[in-house]
């Protein structure tokens, strides 16, 4: 096997020409494409080879409960008057626009679901559905079916309607163990 050397003389050395060693200015082209090649492959190969932070994990150990506490428990209530709130300040004026109205029907969601999360209901899963649609007459009905415990899950259902659109929100809440 034969090993190939280039070498790169400059013109302040006394010559005048770029040197390689052998085949002239395409072999130069070759060679230059082949450095920068395994020179952005090697980046690439370093920049996975970064040491990851080790974060250690946390063992929490078992509480053993199996219902939440009586003060923690999902008020429906509360929550209720939360969304019709949150829906009012949302809706207040708004015309029904088929662009926007799934952007609008993901904020208030959102919102609902950060001002639950905030009303520290603790170890509930919590999952809220928007739906927001056109009022032209038509009647709607909406429903949903859903498998849990009777004394540790609930909802909440909120409609509200102006004379464009109309929306209904839902807040369901599991305990989880």
């Amino acid at each position: 096997m034969a090993r190939r050397t280039s070498t790169v003389s400059t013109p302040s050395e006394g010559t005048s020409a770029l040197k390689t060693g052998g085949g002239g200015l395409a072999s130069f082209r070759r060679l230059s494409k082949r450095m920068s090649m395994w020179g952005a492959l090697g980046k690439a190969l370093t920049e996975k080879e970064k040491p990851k932070p080790v974060v250690p994990k946390v063992k929490l150990e078992n509480t053993y409960r199996l219902e939440p506490d009586p003060s923690m428990t999902f008020n429906t209530a509360r929550v209720r008057r939360m969304m019709n709130n949150v829906l009012n300040a949302q809706l207040q004026g708004k015309e029904y626009d088929p662009k926007t109205t799934s952007m609008l029907a993901s904020k208030i969601s959102d919102t609902i679901k950060h001002k639950v999360k905030l009303m520290n209901f603790k170890r509930h899963k919590v999952v809220v559905y928007v739906t927001i649609g056109t009022v032209s007459g038509q009647g709607i009905t909406a429903a949903s079916l859903c498998l849990w415990d009777t004394k540790t899950d609930d909802f909440a259902s909120v409609t509200y309607e102006n004379s464009s659109l109309f929306a209904i929100a839902n807040v369901y809440a599991t305990y989880y163990e």
